[in-house]
């Protein structure tokens, strides 16, 4: 297989028209002060030892994750050691 793989460089954007400053978020409002990240993001929990999808709001707020929240603290309930019964869930399982 022939290997025609080549990267070229992109040309320098062009400069921006005077107007194009003026319609930016000023430095004070919310979606300026938080930093840029992708959507949706991986994060690793190394005490479950889970990696975790996090969607985000434009503001960067968490609007969503995969597992849940609710299923996060699930994992956390069960991967404590030492529970006593007073710890089980109220459906009468007991934790490993």
């Amino acid at each position: 297989m022939p290997d025609d793989l080549t990267i070229r460089a992109a040309p320098p954007l062009p400069p921006e028209p005077h107007g194009a400053a003026a319609s930016r978020p000023a430095a004070g409002d919310a979606a300026a002060a938080a930093p840029l990240r992708p959507n949706p993001s991986l994060r690793i929990d190394g005490a479950l030892g889970l990696v975790v999808i996090e969607f985000r709001d434009w503001a960067g707020r968490i609007t969503g994750s995969i597992p849940t929240s609710q299923e996060l603290a699930a994992y956390r309930h069960s991967a404590l050691p030492g529970l006593t019964p007073d710890d089980a869930p109220p459906d009468g399982r007991t934790a490993p």
